[in-house]
């Protein structure tokens, strides 16, 4: 996982200003991407407190659900 977290700082950076302030889930069994029916990669999820996905997805709308000002 170092190595992931190491190559994921430029894009961080680039993105975001900084470390991502939300958790990065990887999948390797694929039950999640299954579940939530994710058939291509990047994907960006918002799923709120309750387990619910937020509707939308562009990265414009998940900074603003987050609370980060662009």
């Amino acid at each position: 996982m170092d190595a992931l977290d190491e190559k994921m700082k430029p894009l961080e950076e680039e993105v975001w200003g900084g470390k991502l302030p939300f958790p990065i889930l990887i999948d390797e069994g694929k039950t999640t991407t299954d579940l939530y029916g994710i058939f291509g990669y990047p994907t960006l999820v918002l799923i709120d407190p309750d387990g619910k996905v937020v509707n939308g997805g562009s990265l414009e709308l998940l900074k603003e659900k987050l609370g980060i000002k662009s």
